[in-house]
């Protein structure tokens, strides 16, 4: 996974997560629930993808895989317009 297809994922995981805990503080509707199972899925099937490459980068020596290299300093692309969660 490159570092941009990374900082992309690290985004939309951060946007579905938001969204959940946003639709969780809602009436517990079936669509209400529908919608959180939907971004949860969504959420784990992007999780594990990034686990799975950042494995396979690791193990198979990928120069794009820099196992030392910190991305936890790479900014995230500014959120879609809505409510901002605190917390």
């Amino acid at each position: 996974m490159t570092n941009d297809a990374l900082t992309v994922a690290r985004w939309k995981c951060s946007f579905l997560a938001k969204r959940i805990v946003a639709l969780r503080e809602q009436v517990a509707q079936s669509s209400v629930l529908d919608e959180i199972k939907l971004h949860q899925n969504e959420l784990d099937v992007l999780i594990a993808t990034i686990a799975r490459d950042c494995g396979e980068d690791t193990a198979t020596g990928d120069p794009q895989a820099d196992p030392g290299e910190d991305v936890s300093a790479v900014p995230a692309p500014a959120a879609a317009p809505g409510p901002r969660l605190v917390g």
